[in-house]
């Protein structure tokens, strides 16, 4: 199955969105740092997907409640 680049650069700006969301609210409800396995459950996205995201998403992206398609994924701390 053949991927474009652009579909790739989509896959990861979205879990790199939502990652950052899950961080931005954990910080406004705990005021405490976060880890990889707790961004992992909250997102339900894997450890390896997320520091993926950090480095081939695009953060400048704007995204508005971001979906990855046929999973419809969304952020709900």
């Amino acid at each position: 199955m053949k991927h474009s680049v652009g579909s790739f650069t989509h896959r990861y700006s979205v879990v790199h969105y939502q990652t950052q969301s899950a961080v931005q609210t954990s910080k406004l409800l705990s005021k405490k740092k976060v880890d990889i396995r707790q961004i992992s459950q909250m997102t339900g996205f894997s450890e390896e997907q997320i520091l993926e995201s950090m480095e081939f998403g695009d953060p400048t992206l704007k995204l508005t409640r971001p979906t990855l398609p046929k999973q419809n994924i969304h952020l709900e701390v």
